[in-house]
């Protein structure tokens, strides 16, 4: 999976190559009047910069936030309800801390 930073270097990666293409375009055909001054960044520069551009949050990384995530929300979850004595669904404090174990 791609960070919001990861898909923000996708983008300037895809942007620099068509800046490039369009440099060279615009110098091949210098003479011609009807060069167009703007850059498209099109889906094969898009394509281009996911192979180029690697997430920059390994598997073990991916694992270890769904893992912390998941108890999150399952902590909030199990909180936020009650059990049929009517006292707390679980025995998560309000504010008690997640740990990676």
């Amino acid at each position: 999976n791609y960070s919001g930073s990861d898909l923000k270097a996708v983008v300037d990666t895809a942007h620099l190559e068509a800046i490039h293409k369009h440099i060279e375009i615009k110098e091949a055909v210098s003479k011609c009047k009807n060069v167009s001054s703007g850059v498209m960044i099109t889906f094969e520069n898009l394509q281009n910069a996911f192979v180029a551009v690697k997430p920059s949050i390994s598997k073990f990384g991916q694992d270890a936030c769904n893992h912390i995530y998941t108890k999150f929300r399952t902590g909030r979850q199990t909180h936020e309800g009650s059990d049929d004595a009517g006292g707390p669904a679980s025995s998560l404090q309000y504010g008690s801390r997640v740990t990676l174990r």
